[in-house]
């Protein structure tokens, strides 16, 4: 295999190109040793679907969900998580809550716009 030698440290290249990844539009996979995120977009660019595994130390499949945009128009809720498995239901509800912290959900809809006139 043909090979170039640099005089950079692996720390210079790592620092360097994570800073090249979080500058790049849209990322299609991030995996960590705990952790794998998958993006899907559509043709608009919009995302599709987020696939999220978290490997436990426990547990031989860890915990999987993907999030999906929710098609129809009955709540304020507009994404549907759907998990391979039951059980993990309170796990994953627990690990979104603390990964959206402070955030506030933006309203769907408001009950005086589906008043009628």
């Amino acid at each position: 295999m043909p090979t170039l030698r640099s005089e950079f440290t692996i720390e210079q290249f790592e620092e360097i190109l994570q800073k090249l990844a979080h500058k790049l539009p849209k990322f299609n996979k991030v995996r960590t040793d705990t952790l794998e995120i998958t993006f899907s977009y559509d043709e608009d660019d919009k995302p599709r679907r987020i696939s999220v595994h978290i490997h436990e130390k426990d547990s031989y499949y860890g915990i999987y969900f993907g999030i999906v945009p929710k098609a129809y128009m009955d709540s304020h809720h507009t994404t549907k998580i759907e998990m391979a498995s039951e059980e993990n239901k309170a796990k994953i509800e627990k690990w979104l809550q603390e990964l959206m912290g402070s955030e506030k959900p933006i309203p769907r809809f408001t009950l005086s716009e589906l008043k009628t006139k």
